[in-house]
């Protein structure tokens, strides 16, 4: 019981910050689809970049999914599988 309860706070937790990085514009919509699925545009800042031009790279194309398994992971992959695996 304990962990289902841990699992719906997590989910909920990642939920939440998903909300807050579209408030924040670090997530903007595509107003797009693929397969019946939103897709959006990520935009990571780039600590380690030296160049100004390259502070902030945007993964677009990816789906809510993918979001937040890199908020969950702190690093971003396209993995289309995800869909399925939510289902």
């Amino acid at each position: 019981m304990l962990n289902i309860v841990r699992t719906i706070k997590q989910i909920v937790m990642k939920e939440l910050i998903f909300m807050w990085m579209i408030a924040s514009g670090q997530v903007q919509p595509m107003n797009e689809k693929n397969g019946g699925h939103d897709l959006y545009v990520l935009c990571i800042e780039n600590e380690e970049a030296t160049e100004q031009k390259d502070k902030v790279f945007c993964y677009e194309h990816a789906y809510k999914e993918e979001i937040l398994e890199y908020i969950e992971t702190g690093t971003f992959e396209y993995n289309e599988f995800l869909l399925t695996e939510n289902q």
